[in-house]
């Protein structure tokens, strides 16, 4: 941030892009007001917030949380994936209901059926305490094949 007097205040694209796409969870509008109002200027007009935002969530994970359940429903539904559903709705019930905790699962079928990806992704935010984090994982499962990997 360079800057002479507070009304000059300036901080190139690259930065404040960088810096939002860094945001903790749930922070990236309070963080997008905080630059727009240090540095009025350091978004310039052909910045795309919405994108910005969209490329924040999908790089975090948190996309899964603004994603409603009905959207993976649009896979032809068996029994294998009904089940895992079921207990990923129970796993995240049970894990993941503190207050201030915010969760979602994907449970979704991959190379023409042959793999079951499910992505889960977890964000809790305390203001009051100035606490934020998150947890993302994803686990790709081949039943055909008896092969499970994943990440967290």
């Amino acid at each position: 941030l360079r800057c002479c007097n507070p009304s000059e205040a300036s901080m190139s694209t690259p930065t404040a892009r960088s810096i939002l796409l860094a945001s903790p969870p749930g922070q990236f509008d309070l963080i997008l007001e905080h630059i727009q109002s240090i540095a009025p200027k350091s978004l310039s007009e052909d910045v795309d917030v919405s994108a910005l935002r969209a490329e924040w969530a999908a790089t975090t994970g948190h996309a899964i949380v603004e994603t409603s359940a009905a959207d993976d429903t649009t896979d032809e539904s068996n029994g294998c994936i009904d089940a895992l559903r079921k207990a990923m709705d129970d796993y995240v019930n049970l894990k993941f209901s503190s207050p201030g905790v915010r969760a979602a699962h994907r449970v979704k079928q991959e190379d023409g059926g042959e793999t079951i990806t499910i992505t889960t992704y977890a964000e809790r935010i305390d203001v009051a305490n100035h606490s934020v984090g998150s947890w993302n994982a994803c686990y790709a499962v081949n039943p055909s094949l008896g092969h499970t990997s994943g990440s967290v």
